[in-house]
């Protein structure tokens, strides 16, 4: 009876949101990381450019980075990453008109936005689920998750949990049966788009109510659906028509310009997250496990735990239409974030109805006609879920959200000893680097972020200009054709440069402002397996050379002319 009392008191859903907020506080000294650099140059440099276009190759800005070197020269041609989310920016710019060089203050924000979807989600349980001690305990697992820690702690992210508590209002519209809640509903729908486009993952829920929720009739379902699928539709001719979405590889895959990679990693990604979300390990080890090709047995082991939760959830989903409900939000939710790679701040959606079946399951199995055997199954199940997600998730939270802290300490220009040439040589070739985004990219723009605002922290980046022949673990050779040509071969080729699935051509060609990149052959997947280096005539005399070493890079030398040599590249800490 003691979890019926404490899970059923009637500030439950206020103390979810503290708790929410407690867990969540750790986050006020996390700093910046990855995209955070980015977009402080951006809201500070030119507040009214989107700062959720992070790149577009054809536009300046990007070619200017892929001249400079802050991007590699193997870029895709149509390397794309753009989206629409002018809610979300109009709160970064809060921070960075407010308080630009306060950080605590800026997660402080993120935080204050968690504590409200908390409660949002809190009373959305409450509003659907019959018993008060269930909608509690669903709420308290939501604020406690773990997979939230990294959205709260990373700036960025901020728009995801805002963009649950506009959905979660929507999803609170629709079930009102008065027209004026309907017409809210709608406009909070096109609100929840322009804070971020997986708000789309609503609309699961919608569905799943008017399907196993609703005691409508079949046309009046979908008549109340239909506003919402025009919404949605418009949106999408509007995405495409400016130009949003993302092509090329990288973290994000568009279903819709390449369906067969999509539908390909939708194998191994959905399975992934539903278990990172229920079960764990978190996506992150699933994603870890596929750059070590261990991915089959990762699949596997998916496998085998999703056969376990459908025996165990089965006996629930046939007597609960609310647990039906869930089930299939949850499911919907999950397909459009198989378009990035797998990782627990995803998961907003996918954990609101994973974690009300799970509250759901711990309520009602008992009273559920189950085999001595299930029965004995579903109360050990019930218990190591309370574990996981009541005891074990908060501590995971806590570490979670200051992991990206010691990622960033990696990706530092003082950390893998990038030159420091303020007054010396201003341009640099990276003969080769374990990471080009780790080692290059993200230093570089960290330091010119850090550069900036009324208390910089760092001075100006002394790099004018990067070049980096190759990427990538492993040994090639390095060949001097003569004073102002570079040979680079690899028996195996280069398969870091892309993925096989945008791989490289005999004859590819790219053209940067003082040397052209010829590929003179690729191995049986597109890997460039030599390439030519022909830089403008006395170039190569003017840059600083180095070489990735023990986990830095440290100073090196080309090979004399006619000469080659072998490089070693090792693997590293960082990717």
């Amino acid at each position: 009876m003691k979890i019926y009392a404490l899970f059923g008191n009637r500030y439950v859903f206020l103390v979810a949101m503290l708790l929410g907020i407690l867990l969540a506080l750790p986050t006020l000294s996390s700093g910046f990381f990855l995209d955070d650099y980015q977009q402080r140059i951006i809201l500070l440099t030119d507040p009214s450019a989107n700062a959720f276009e992070f790149f577009h190759r054809g536009t300046a800005a990007t070619e200017a980075w892929l001249q400079d070197g802050v991007l590699a020269w193997w870029t895709h041609p149509q390397t794309k990453v753009v989206f629409f989310r002018p809610i979300a920016q109009w709160l970064m710019q809060v921070d960075y008109r407010l308080w630009p060089d306060s950080l605590p203050l800026m997660h402080l924000h993120s935080v204050f936005w968690y504590g409200i979807a908390v409660l949002v989600a809190g009373l959305t349980y409450r509003e659907i689920m019959s018993t008060r001690w269930a909608a509690g305990l669903a709420a308290v697992l939501f604020a406690v998750d773990a997979a939230h820690a990294a959205a709260v702690a990373w700036l960025p992210n901020r728009n995801a949990f805002v963009c649950v508590i506009v959905a979660l209002l929507v999803l609170r519209c629709y079930r009102q049966p008065q027209f004026r809640w309907q017409l809210l509903g709608c406009a909070l729908f096109a609100l929840s788009l322009a804070t971020s486009e997986s708000a789309l993952a609503i609309t699961g829920y919608l569905l799943a109510n008017e399907i196993f929720l609703s005691e409508r009739r079949w046309p009046q379902r979908a008549l109340r659906l239909l506003p919402y699928a025009l919404i949605a539709i418009a949106w999408i001719a509007f995405w495409k028509y400016r130009g949003y979405g993302t092509a090329g590889p990288g973290f994000y895959i568009d279903p819709v310009n390449a369906p067969s990679l999509f539908f390909s990693e939708l194998i191994y990604r959905f399975p992934a997250y539903l278990i990172g979300q229920l079960f764990g390990p978190p996506p992150e080890i699933f994603l870890a496990a596929e750059y070590s090709r261990a991915h089959t047995y990762a699949l596997i082991y998916a496998a085998a735990v999703i056969a376990l939760l459908v025996w165990l959830f089965t006996p629930l989903l046939r007597s609960s239409r609310l647990a039906r409900f869930y089930g299939l939000g949850m499911l919907i939710a999950a397909l459009p974030i198989c378009s990035s790679a797998p990782v627990s701040r995803s998961l907003w959606f996918v954990g609101f109805g994973a974690t009300g079946l799970l509250a759901l399951f711990i309520e009602q199995f008992r009273g559920l006609t189950l085999t001595p055997a299930r029965l004995r199954w579903s109360r050990v199940f019930a218990g190591t879920m309370l574990v996981l997600h009541l005891w074990l998730s908060p501590l995971l939270f806590i570490g979670a959200s200051k992991a990206s802290d010691g990622i960033d300490s990696l990706m530092d220009s003082r950390r893998v000893q990038l030159p420091d040439n303020a007054g010396q040589h201003n341009k640099v070739l990276a003969i080769s680097a374990l990471s080009y985004t780790g080692n290059i990219t993200f230093p570089l723009l960290k330091d010119q972020a850090l550069s900036l605002g009324a208390k910089p922290t760092r001075p100006p980046p002394g790099i004018t200009q990067i070049r980096a022949l190759v990427e990538g673990e492993g040994e090639f050779e390095l060949q001097r054709k003569d004073a102002d040509t570079l040979i680079v071969i690899s028996k195996t080729g280069f398969e870091t440069l892309r993925p096989r699935e945008y791989g490289f051509a005999i004859g590819d060609r790219v053209v940067l402002n003082d040397v052209e990149i010829l590929v003179r052959s690729v191995s049986a997947i597109g890997a460039p397996t030599e390439i030519e280096y022909r830089f403008n005539p006395g170039v190569l005399e003017t840059y600083e050379v180095i070489a990735w070493g023990d986990n830095q890079f440290v100073p090196a030398t080309l090979p004399a002319i006619g000469e080659s040599a072998r490089v070693q590249i090792k693997k590293g800490k960082l990717f």
